[in-house]
């Protein structure tokens, strides 16, 4: 589906996903240069987002999961990338120096001369949520588009979607096939608080693995 498939209410014709595969990766980056939207595999649930260049963009995915605005992670390449638009705490970095990729979300502070980079409906409390999947498509793209929002790609208050055959949005400008999601199941979120990390919410990393790796780094 192309951006000339849709209406103004974010409603098209049948999905027609495309693999995730190099001639995919390609025409999802030409979709989201052009300020598309894009529903996308990822380790843990398929995704919808936009590139954060594109203001109208990431508003319109909220349009489609039919939600009012709200905070959402981003997509980074790498670790380098997403030090250009966070601080990286010493134990951000000794976790990911553990976990370099996976399912979990870190909520780190944007940087202040990244601030003016990141539409501010993404950001609360001057955090933000990051992302490294294990899944290479999402990472592959973001390393040359940049950072893209994670959203679950379902209505909201629907079940998020486990491959894509499970995706109900309409609309979206281009949809990936990647395969059934690894984990199947929802990101980890993890918070600083002082100089310890805390679960925010359990998702599919779970607490004990963490703790047997970074010990008293977590906190209770």
């Amino acid at each position: 589906m192309t951006m000339d498939d849709r209406d103004e209410d974010g409603k098209g014709d049948a999905i027609h996903p495309i693999l995730a595969d190099t001639a995919g990766i390609d025409k999802a980056i030409e979709v989201l240069e052009r300020g598309g939207t894009m529903v996308y595999p990822t380790d843990t649930l398929y995704g919808l987002g936009a590139s954060i260049r594109f203001g109208d963009a990431v508003h319109r995915t909220f349009v489609l999961k039919r939600m009012e605005p709200s905070p959402q992670s981003l997509v980074m390449a790498d670790h380098e990338m997403a030090g250009t638009y966070v601080d990286l705490s010493p134990a951000l970095k000794q976790f990911l120096s553990i976990f370099p990729a996976g399912p979990f979300t870190l909520l780190a502070s944007v940087r202040k001369d990244a601030r003016e980079l990141i539409p501010p409906v993404l950001i609360r409390d001057s955090r933000i949520g990051i992302r490294f999947p294990l899944h290479s498509f999402p990472r592959t793209v973001a390393r040359r588009t940049g950072p893209i929002t994670s959203t679950s790609a379902n209505h909201h208050g629907e079940q998020p979607p486990k491959a894509i055959n499970e995706v109900r949005l309409t609309g979206v400008d281009i949809y990936v096939d990647g395969g059934p999601c690894f984990y199947a199941g929802p990101s980890t979120i993890i918070s600083e608080e002082g100089d310890s990390l805390v679960i925010k919410r359990q998702g599919t990393l779970n607490e004990d693995v963490i703790r047997h790796y970074l010990g008293d780094l977590f906190g209770k």
